[in-house]
C-alpha cells in the first residue's frame, strides 16, 4: 500500500467501542478484532471495493512502525487511495465488521459503517525551480 498518509483514515479503538455499546457481564472487555476479508467500499453508492486501492485493517504490534502518526494497537485504518480524489459533493462508505473480546471469548459480528466525506484540498505547486522562457516583443 502508499506511503501517502491521506490514503489512511485512523479510527481509535475506544471510539468503536463506545459506538458499538460493547458491555460484558464481567465488565472485562479487552479488545476487539476486525473480521478478516470483510470491508466494503462504495463511492457515491457505487462498488469501488479493490483488494489493492481500499481496505480496512487492524494496527497489531507487528505493523505499527508502519502505521500513521497517532495509530495504537487495536485501532484501525481505513487504507483508500480513492479518498483523496473526493469532491466536497462525494462520500466513500467503508462497512467491515468486528467482534469484541473479554479475554475469553468473542462476541457474535457486528458490522461497522463509516461515511468518509469529501472536502476542498487546497492546491499544491509541485515545481522545484521553474523557469520561465520571454521573447523580447516590438
Amino acid at each position: 500500500n502508499s506511503t501517502n498518509n491521506s490514503y489512511y483514515q485512523l479510527i481509535k479503538l475506544q471510539t468503536v467501542l463506545d459506538q458499538l455499546d460493547i458491555t460484558d457481564v464481567d465488565n472485562s472487555i479487552v479488545g476487539m478484532s476486525l473480521t478478516t476479508d470483510s470491508s466494503t467500499f462504495a463511492q457515491n453508492g457505487t462498488d469501488i471495493t479493490s483488494g489493492t486501492t481500499n481496505g480496512v485493517f487492524q494496527v497489531t504490534a507487528a505493523n505499527l512502525s508502519s502505521m500513521p502518526a497517532g495509530a495504537e494497537i487495536g485501532d484501525l485504518i481505513i487504507y483508500s487511495e480513492e479518498v483523496d480524489a473526493l469532491n466536497t459533493s462525494d462520500s466513500i462508505d467503508a462497512t467491515f465488521k468486528v467482534r469484541a473480546f473479554d479475554g475469553t471469548d468473542y462476541s457474535l459480528e457486528h458490522t461497522v459503517n463509516v461515511t468518509i466525506e469529501g472536502e476542498n484540498d487546497a492546491p499544491v505547486i509541485t515545481a522545484t525551480n521553474p523557469e520561465l522562457a520571454l521573447s523580447e516583443t516590438n
